[in-house]
């Protein structure tokens, strides 16, 4: 994997508006992560310590899941 640039985490369950918005980000040159819902996003967190957040999905996950 070649690393285009900064590296985005988009975080959408809906897969086409999700795919879309990868598709727009990496032709302006970032590197994209996708993940369906929050526990993936946790998971892709948890295993890429390169990747800041700048929202608290484990705080979204708490109030998600109730």
């Amino acid at each position: 994997m070649t690393r285009l640039g900064p590296v985005i985490l988009i975080v959408e369950d809906e897969f086409l508006p999700r795919l879309d918005s990868a598709e727009t980000i990496e032709s302006a040159g970032f590197e994209v992560i996708q993940a369906a819902n929050a526990d993936e996003a946790i998971a892709i967190l948890n295993a890429r310590p390169d990747i800041q957040s700048s929202s608290p999905i484990s705080k979204c996950r708490d109030r998600w899941t109730g």
